[in-house]
Formats: C-alpha cells, structure tokens, sequence
C-alpha cells in the first residue's frame, strides 16, 4: 500500500472515530488555508446544511437522524465543533513515520508527514486545490496528482459524506443491509458530484459506523 493511500485510510479513520476524538480535540487548530477558497466553500456548504434530512425518504432520515446524534452529538453539538487535530503513527516496512492531519469546517484539510531530521511532506486540499510540498525537495508547493487529489478531496470533509445530505450534486441511497464483523447493518451510497461512491455500513442497533469502503 503506497504512503498515499496510507494516510487516506487515516483521513477516513479520522471521521468514523469522531465521537471518540471529539471531546479532546475540539480546538481551534488552523490549516492554514487561502481566506477566499476557505469562504467559497463554507457558503456551499453552509446552504446545504449539516445533517439536513428533511427531504430524504422518512424511514432513511429517521436512520441517518439517529445516527447523527448517537455519532456526533446532533446539531447542537456538531455546531460547536470548529477544527480537529490527529496525531499518528504510519507503520511501513521501512519502519515509523509520524504524521499529523488537520481538519477544518467543511472540507479543508492539512497533513504533515515527519521523515527522517527536518525531511517534511505536506499534503492539503485549501477548499479550492490539493497540493503537496516536499521540502527537501522545493519551497514551493505542487499540485496533486489528479488521481490522489480526487481521493484525498474526498477523504477531508470533517465528519465524512453523510454529513452534507443537501450538498449540491450528492446522492443518498439506501441500499440492502448486510452482516458486518456479526452485527446487523443498514447501508447507505453516497454518490458525491465528482461521480465517486461511497458506502457506509451503519450499525442497526447502535447507529454508529461499522464499515467505509469506496466502491
């Protein structure tokens, strides 16, 4: 597995795992990101409206609703979340390299890879472009590889793909439940604008998130 597609898996940890990260790492960390994307997308986002499931199917809604409030506290508590910090450790066979990932409300995301001595690798996406920089390479940062970037847009959006129903151009389908490591799931694609879809397998019971796979 490329160190790519590593630190996508932690992008995709970072959400499923918020209710456990939430209470310690509520803060006010900066990515860092350019004032004008960062505004034009907190705009599309904010006409879409978090957890916004009026319009769904009642019996999905009722699902997602729930899910919602046991996952993340509901809407009273996801409004008071602003930025989230993660600190990790990447297990290769070359040996440990620690990396840090910052999201920020909705979509902006930062991660900075620790190589060996002052060797940094950043990877970001600002609301606008994903780019990464190499600093023993060059100051100046480049664009991601179209194939990464698509993967790692869709990976930064704090709290994950259910979280924006409304957003322009997603899909929500409720598609057949299945049994995942014994528990009974109720299963749901999100099909987001760029045409990439995603399933998540949401505990019958708990309504929390047992399985994220890109189909």
């Amino acid at each position: 597995m490329s160190l790519f597609r590593r630190i996508s898996k932690q992008l995709r940890f970072l959400n499923s795992s918020f209710p456990l990260l939430v209470a310690p790492l509520l803060s006010a960390a900066d990515p860092a990101v350019e004032d004008t994307a960062e505004l034009e997308q907190r705009i599309r986002f904010s006409e879409a409206k978090a957890m916004d499931t009026e319009f769904l199917p009642l019996q999905t809604a009722a699902i997602l609703d729930n899910f919602y409030r046991r996952s993340f506290g509901g809407p009273e508590n996801w409004a008071k979340v602003q930025s989230m910090r993660f600190d990790g450790i990447l297990h290769l066979p070359q040996g440990k390299i620690r990396f840090i990932a910052f999201k920020k409300k909705p979509n902006l995301c930062k991660v900075v890879i620790f190589g060996g001595g002052a060797q940094r690798m950043i990877m970001a996406y600002d609301g606008e472009d994903a780019w990464q920089l190499m600093n023993s390479e060059s100051d100046d940062p480049v664009d991601m590889p179209e194939l990464e970037a698509i993967n790692f847009i869709r990976d930064a959006e704090l709290g994950g793909n259910l979280m924006f129903p409304k957003f322009p151009g997603k899909q929500i389908e409720r598609l057949n439940g299945r049994i995942v490591e014994g528990s009974s799931c109720l299963v749901f694609k999100v099909t987001r604008p760029d045409g990439q879809e995603v399933e998540y397998a949401i505990d019958a019971t708990t309504y929390s998130e047992r399985q994220m796979a890109v189909t």
